[in-house]
């Protein structure tokens, strides 16, 4: 191919692809000039993706600010949706979710942040770094648990919600209450997630080092042939608050195949298809798998998909009133990280199909009634729900639910 094609073909490729602009401001409505906006994740309009959010091309792709605060970022694919992170000197880093180039400009609003007027014990600062000891921007850290003066757990309203790293991996955490530790969850582009315990404001400025982590293979068939587009989840065994990650989940791509990147290492996992991502009432059971140390690839082997079972059945009122329009069914599984609605119809009937065999929770929530304890299967620790394993097709189960008692 001729050197003077190349520009050709790249510009013929980007020419179909929109812009992604946007105008930064400060909460009075002041141009934010050189604030660093970059696109941090993405996802897909319509179905899944085999693609990992921060795995997309356009991740890599940032700008600056212009006097007038705007920016622009060009050629984007327009069937994604970009989660947009804007940091600027000063300022409290935000995004801009699910921003959408087809649409109208991003509108950002930057708020002032001052860390040198908070007391020493109400702040927790430091940098963030990869294995190599370079500086990691973007990455986000949430308050797991804490203690303050004020409160130890966990409240919403003490602890700053989020803090996120700048361009020199830097980040800064306040509080509302002089602070004796944090546990920190941070999440980051390439790097698996992880918890740092006890973080303390007499440790800043803290180094926190983060790595890349396993990762974790598998294949969803059908009938000997691969499963396209189906959504697989991830999720911990251990769901603690001391040690919980989150969950995530990845599409199937054309050979069946799935891959989790960026997954902590040496952890119990349940890896699942997803409820409903896989046509004609299939499903395939969870596995439980644990990952492999740094750097290892775990393969999960193939996820059969067989028919799934089907439940049936009809929600009652003990004071034989109809159940209103728009009632809806939760039915929740027990291992996967996997819950749906399912509307009922004008007698309170329901029809589920494509259900693995699992342990399952099964929930209706409406005003001024609650789920009998003349249920058999009702939950006996929280007496709100049903609970047992569906091994079968099951019909004609019957959910009563009674006036609360006032």
């Amino acid at each position: 191919m001729s050197p003077a094609l190349i520009p050709l073909i790249l510009l013929a490729l980007t020419a179909d692809r929109p812009v992604l602009v946007g105008r930064v401001t400060t909460t009075d409505g002041a141009p934010v000039v050189g604030a660093h906006v970059a696109i941090d994740s993405a996802g897909v309009r319509k179905g899944t993706s085999p693609l990992c959010p921060s795995c997309y091309l356009d991740c890599r792709k940032s700008a600056e600010t212009d006097v007038k605060g705007e920016f622009r970022i060009d050629a984007v694919d327009p069937e994604l949706l970009f989660n947009v992170l804007v940091m600027a000197d000063g300022f409290r880093p935000t995004f801009a979710m699910k921003s959408d180039p087809l649409k109208e400009p991003v509108k950002v609003t930057l708020s002032a942040f001052d860390p040198s007027t908070f007391e020493a014990n109400r702040i927790l600062k430091g940098v963030v770094v990869d294995a190599g000891g370079r500086p990691l921007a973007g990455v986000k850290l949430t308050p797991q648990g804490f203690a303050t003066e004020a409160f130890r757990g966990f409240s919403p309203d003490i602890l700053d919600p989020l803090a996120v790293t700048n361009l020199k991996g830097e980040f800064v955490m306040t509080s509302k209450s002089p602070m004796e530790y944090a546990d920190l969850r941070a999440t980051g582009s390439g790097v698996a997630p992880r918890i740092f315990h006890g973080c303390k404001p007499e440790a800043n400025p803290q180094t926190l080092t983060m790595t890349p982590g396993a990762t974790l293979i598998g294949r969803v068939v059908r009938d000997g042939k691969p499963v396209v587009g189906c959504e697989v989840g991830l999720v911990q065994v251990n769901r603690g608050s001391d040690g919980w990650l989150g969950e995530t989940s990845v599409g199937t791509d054309s050979d069946g195949r799935f891959t989790f990147v960026n997954v902590h290492p040496d952890e119990g996992y349940f890896v699942y298809t997803v409820m409903g991502s896989v046509k004609d009432g299939g499903a395939a059971d969870a596995k439980k798998i644990h990952s492999g140390g740094e750097g290892a690839t775990t393969d999960a082997g193939d996820f059969v998909v067989v028919r799934g079972h089907t439940i049936k059945g009809r929600v009652l009122l003990s004071d034989e009133k109809p159940v209103p329009p728009k009632t809806r069914l939760l039915l929740s599984r027990e291992d996967a990280w996997d819950a749906r609605y399912f509307d009922l119809d004008a007698e309170g009937r329901f029809a589920i199909d494509g259900l693995p065999t699992e342990r399952y929770m099964l929930n209706v929530a409406l005003k001024g009634y609650a789920v009998s304890p003349k249920n058999h299967s009702i939950d006996t620790q929280n007496g709100r729900s049903l609970v047992g394993m569906i091994d079968q097709d099951i019909d004609g189960l019957k959910i009563l639910l009674e006036p609360r008692a006032r």
